[in-house]
């Protein structure tokens, strides 16, 4: 390996580290909040994250150039955001009608471990109100949560039932 890759390599690294530590400090809020006030601030915040996905549903389809009413519209984002933070999986079922991706590397999952609700819970809420601003009647699961300590994330899309 070259000096100019070593320290683009260490440059790299110290980002995700950065990301990771950034990402503690709303785990930490988290955790305090619903062990201080219980599972009606949950209930609250996911509220708030889905009001949030509604209004910039629209922004992200015209952004992303989405057509698509279907499951494979919010692969698309799932896509973006993952390559943004870099995490790593794939699509296990990809169709109109589901996705299912398994995500394997997540540099903000140790993070938020302290509160992995952030995952499992508050971006669910944001991608399923996204698909409401786009106008897609389907819902968003994160079924196995690498922040909770499970081997993956599972992100599931599905429509809503």
């Amino acid at each position: 390996m070259s000096e100019r890759e070593k320290k683009l390599q260490q440059k790299v690294n110290m980002l995700n580290m950065a990301v990771m530590n950034w990402c503690r400090w709303p785990s930490l809020v988290l955790r305090y909040t619903i062990d201080t006030y219980g599972e009606e601030a949950l209930e609250g915040l996911k509220k708030k994250f889905k009001e949030s996905g509604v209004k910039v549903g629209p922004l992200t389809q015209r952004a992303l150039r989405i057509e698509e009413q279907d499951a494979t519209a919010m692969a698309k984002v799932v896509d973006v955001s993952d390559e943004a933070v870099d995490i790593e999986g794939e699509w296990t079922e990809l169709s109109a009608g589901r996705a299912v991706k398994i995500e394997k590397v997540c540099p903000i999952a140790r993070g938020l471990r302290e509160g992995p609700e952030f995952c499992s819970e508050l971006i669910p809420a944001f991608m399923e109100g996204e698909l409401e601003g786009m106008g897609i009647p389907f819902r968003a699961v994160i079924a196995k949560n690498l922040a909770k300590g499970d081997s993956v994330c599972e992100v599931i899309i599905e429509p809503k039932e």
